[in-house]
């Protein structure tokens, strides 16, 4: 991961637990990249866990929801793209792949990647 943009108030100290906490059950290589990075500040085990293939990961970590994966993800959820959408086609117009992070239902980070 190359870059995080944290949103709407969220802690980074926060969400780079609750998103990593959400997908330590992922088989995804991102997934597992995230969980790689963040060991080192005691991940919660996930109280729910689902990943929809193709899509990322839904889990309560700490009784909040938390979704993490792509914009179709978002969007099956009804998770806003206010403020994203052009710095999303940004990215993927540099190669990059991002990764969405919404918690209760707000968008609250994104991060991208270099594709490889």
């Amino acid at each position: 991961m190359t870059d995080a943009f944290v949103r709407n108030g969220f802690s980074e100290d926060d969400l780079l637990r609750l998103a990593p906490s959400a997908e330590r059950g992922s088989e995804h290589p991102l997934g597992e990249a995230i969980v790689a990075g963040s060991r080192h500040l005691g991940l919660a085990d996930p109280e729910a866990f689902d990943a929809p293939t193709g899509r990322g990961v839904v889990a309560t970590v700490e009784g909040r929801s938390v979704l993490v994966g792509s914009r179709g993800l978002m969007r099956d959820h009804g998770v806003s793209e206010d403020g994203l959408a052009l710095q999303l086609e940004q990215l993927s117009g540099e190669g990059k792949t991002s990764v969405l992070v919404a918690v209760d239902g707000e968008p609250a980070v994104s991060w991208r990647s270099p594709t490889r």
